[in-house]
């Protein structure tokens, strides 16, 4: 009896620390590339982060771009922005929101 009682907080920690891994979301970090010509292209790819909160992905998605930024070896391009999006695919904002001005100027062509 008393070994069933010692496993059993051992299983109730691993059943919390499974509920609480956390959701996914979809990052994708936008690049510019300059060609020789002068052209420039637009180019993106998508990055799964897992974190229990918006606020939470919305930092691992930050530092996740800051460090892409400070690569100069990157040969996707320059990253310009990034987006993260939940589950649902709704566009989750940075901690303390967006203006609706500063977002109509980030995404011109994008509907919620």
């Amino acid at each position: 009896m008393k070994k069933i009682l010692m496993l059993l907080p051992v299983a109730f920690l691993f059943v919390f620390m499974s509920c609480n891994s956390g959701e996914s979301y979809k990052m994708e970090t936008f690049y510019s590339n300059n060609k020789g010509d002068g052209d420039t292209t637009m180019t993106s790819k998508t990055n799964t982060i897992t974190a229990v909160t918006d606020s939470i992905a919305w930092l691992k998605a930050e530092e996740a771009f800051n460090s892409t930024k400070s690569k100069s070896d990157d040969k996707d391009g320059m990253p310009v922005k990034f987006t993260l999006r939940d589950k649902n695919d709704v566009i989750v904002e940075g901690p303390g929101g967006i203006s609706p001005q500063d977002k109509e100027l980030m995404y011109p062509n994008q509907t919620p």
